[in-house]
């Protein structure tokens, strides 16, 4: 188990993770974890910032990325944003709020995926189009938000191919 809190002095991506000593970025906790791992991360905060997936979950052991909604896990309990936005009043200079990077068997639950860039682009962005890339990925009580001609959601799958059991639950 992992935790994002930046609100705690002393939080830092070159920390452990741990709910002593957490990270600040939600790509460090995507860029880290393995299989089967739970992320919680801190509610009541905007994350300005691209997280890229670089690990999958396996069928059996579903990486999982939880806002922090009520504080019970990390201290600090509200809305969770991931932001394509650098401030309040600026447009959006971020591509994606989140790119699955086509990886797989991953679960978000209660986070709000906020703009995008441009009209090719989305808050979620699945990544390379093939069969399985959705395989087992799960997005629970999320919003996904675009931006001006921006789409919420984006998500490629191969020509011709069908999705698999495991496929994509919104």
């Amino acid at each position: 188990t992992y935790y994002v809190i930046p609100q705690v002095g002393g939080a830092s991506d070159s920390n452990a993770g741990s709910k002593a000593s957490p990270w600040v970025t939600i790509d460090k906790a995507a860029n880290t974890v393995a299989a089967g791992d739970t992320v919680y991360i801190a509610g009541n905060w905007t994350y300005r910032e691209l997280v890229t997936m670089d690990t999958s979950g396996t069928s059996g052991n579903v990486t999982s990325f939880i806002a922090d909604l009520t504080g019970e896990h990390t201290g600090y309990g509200g809305s969770v944003i991931i932001s394509a936005f650098d401030s309040n009043s600026a447009a959006p200079t971020r591509n994606y709020c989140l790119n699955m990077n086509g990886k797989k068997f991953i679960t978000w639950q209660g986070v709000v995926f906020n703009g995008c860039t441009g009209s090719a682009n989305a808050a979620v962005y699945s990544g390379t189009g093939s069969a399985d890339n959705l395989e087992g990925v799960t997005f629970e009580n999320c919003v996904m938000i675009g931006y001006t001609n921006g789409n919420a959601i984006n998500f490629l799958c191969g020509a011709a191919t069908t999705p698999t059991a495991d496929g994509l639950t919104i």
